[in-house]
Parts: structure tokens; C-alpha cells; sequence
């Protein structure tokens, strides 16, 4: 199972707020679904029982639509090309670093959920720096 992201490309598009640097890559189906569970739990930890002001109603909305989306490209199977913006690429290494920081223990894994915490791990670092690279696309913060 390959590591990195393969085929990973920054390509900036131009709308009306300008020019919009997004990552495309894509990922063999054991690191989609991976990412689908990661979001998916995020999305459950992160907001639970929690009173949701505008802009953290904004920030699950946000990160529904990137869990929908990997979701469905996940349960079709094989690989999926996934395209994420700075935005979208940080919120899928706050999903990686919450599910490890949760569910990597030194207890009784289950074998799939051992294999899931391999590739979660695996796309861990690559998913921070194409978030760096991004950002530095942008504008947004220094280059690594």
C-alpha cells in the first residue's frame, strides 16, 4: 500500500475571491476509507453535546460536506482523487490527529482497526505538509 498520497498536485484555481490554491491527490481505498472513519469520528467528538455558535455551526457544516464527500468516494471503492483546499486539508489533519489521539492505545485493537491506525499514521506527516504547502501557496504562512 503506498505511503504518500499519490499523484498530489497543487493547482490554484481563479474565482471571484481570486486565486484559490487546492490540493488534488489520491488515495487507495484503505486510506479513503481510513479518512472517512477519522472525519466521521471528528465530526462526533468534536461537536457532541455542544451549543454551536456561527462560526462553529460554519466550521461543522464545513467539515460535513469534506466527510460526505470522502464518505461517498470511500464507499464506491478502489481509489479516489480527493481535492481539498487549505481549509479542507487542516481539517483532515485535525480528523487523523484527533482519531490516533482517541483510538490509538497500547490496549486490544481490533485487526481492522490496527490497520486503520497503520494508515492513519502513514498519512499523518504528508497530510500536514501538503497542508503547509498550501497554505504557503496562499499566502497563509511560511513555507517548509
Amino acid at each position: 500500500m503506498p505511503v504518500l498520497p499519490a499523484n498530489r498536485e497543487i493547482v490554484v484555481e481563479h474565482g471571484p475571491e481570486g486565486p484559490r490554491p487546492q490540493a488534488v491527490f489520491d488515495l487507495c481505498d484503505a486510506q479513503a476509507s481510513a479518512v472517512a472513519d477519522a472525519l466521521s469520528h471528528h465530526q462526533r467528538t468534536r461537536f457532541a453535546a455542544e451549543a454551536l455558535d456561527a462560526d462553529r455551526a460554519l466550521e461543522l457544516r464545513s467539515l460535513s460536506a469534506l466527510a460526505d464527500q470522502v464518505q461517498e468516494l470511500a464507499a464506491a471503492g478502489g481509489h479516489v482523487v480527493l481535492r481539498a483546499g487549505a481549509d479542507d486539508a487542516a481539517a483532515l489533519v485535525r480528523a487523523v490527529v484527533g482519531y490516533l489521539d482517541d483510538r490509538d492505545s497500547d490496549g486490544y485493537q481490533p485487526p481492522e482497526e490496527r490497520e486503520r491506525l497503520v494508515v492513519l499514521h502513514d498519512l499523518l506527516e504528508p497530510l500536514m505538509e501538503l497542508t503547509c504547502e498550501l497554505r504557503s501557496v496562499a499566502g497563509d504562512g511560511p513555507a517548509r
